[in-house]
């Protein structure tokens, strides 16, 4: 994984979530995990994916791997399990929009696999034509969260050491980036909603992957690249899945609330503001 390729990081993305919706494996003898639990998939048959095509792979007596045709209820493409790619246009009309290229990752990721809604949680904001799960938008969720803020760098924010108070979330940092209130970091932008006003952040300048929620910036590292995020994201390990998610959200402010329209996230921004967020 440490220098594999976009291209190859893309096509590994689309087997296993075509592995986990048709319930086939994308290695032999490998178990597929999602969410804490091991699926029951089949043991006669694997699978892979290779520009847009799905392969299906039996083995002989021998060990032998062939490949056989798609047949029966067993898709041959992957155009049903994905929103469509991004254009080259989309992509030119969201970094328009930001003001600043994508990260080269992030843009392979919505020009070879799917323009959003695909990884953990709500699955990846989409670009210009996308969406995620719930068609929201990167360009949108970056404007309306710097909204009326100043720019700051990171690296001018101070730097907090912070204890694990049953972090649901593997691999978070026992340091946490304090972002000034009223600031926004520059090119820092949500990549994933993860509910209640948390999200994934993916830093543009390094490619940090960030976790934090939106309306106090305590941003505290969860993968030193967004190659290693999904990753992580595909072998499962991205959750500590012995912690319910109400635990872990029972204390954040909003908590139980999907942001559903600008009057809505007015209403949570004035809650959060009068019950700020603890950083000792």
């Amino acid at each position: 994984m440490i220098h594999e390729t976009d291209d190859a990081c893309c096509e590994r993305i689309c087997t296993y979530v075509i592995a986990c919706e048709l319930s086939i494996p994308f290695a032999w003898n490998t178990p597929l995990m999602q969410n804490g639990r091991k699926m029951n998939v089949r043991s006669d048959l694997r699978l892979t994916v290779l520009h847009d095509r799905i392969h299906y792979y039996k083995q002989n007596a021998l060990g032998e791997e062939y490949e056989v045709p798609a047949e029966g209820w067993l898709p041959s493409s992957t155009e049903e399990y994905f929103t469509p790619p991004a254009t080259e246009e989309h992509l030119q009309e969201t970094e328009k929009i930001l003001g600043f290229p994508l990260p080269p990752f992030l843009r392979a990721l919505y020009k070879r696999v799917a323009n959003g809604g695909f990884g953990p949680s709500q699955g990846l904001l989409g670009a210009a034509g996308g969406g995620d799960r719930d068609g929201w938008l990167l360009t949108d969720e970056y404007l309306f969260q710097k909204e009326h803020l100043r720019p700051i760098d990171l690296s001018a924010c101070p730097r907090l050491h912070r204890e694990s108070h049953g972090d649901y979330n593997r691999y978070l940092s026992s340091w946490a980036i304090v972002v000034p209130q009223a600031c926004w970091p520059d090119r820092l932008l949500p990549l994933i909603h993860d509910g209640d006003g948390m999200y994934f952040f993916l830093d543009g300048a390094s490619e940090q992957v960030f976790y934090s929620g939106s309306d106090r910036l305590i941003l505290r590292v969860l993968a030193p690249s967004l190659k290693r995020f999904f990753d992580r994201w595909m072998r499962d390990d991205l959750f500590d899945y012995q912690r319910s998610h109400e635990e872990r959200h029972r204390s954040s402010p909003g908590h139980g609330k999907r942001v559903e329209s600008q009057r809505d996230r007015d209403v949570l921004r004035n809650e959060t503001q009068a019950s700020p967020f603890s950083i000792d």
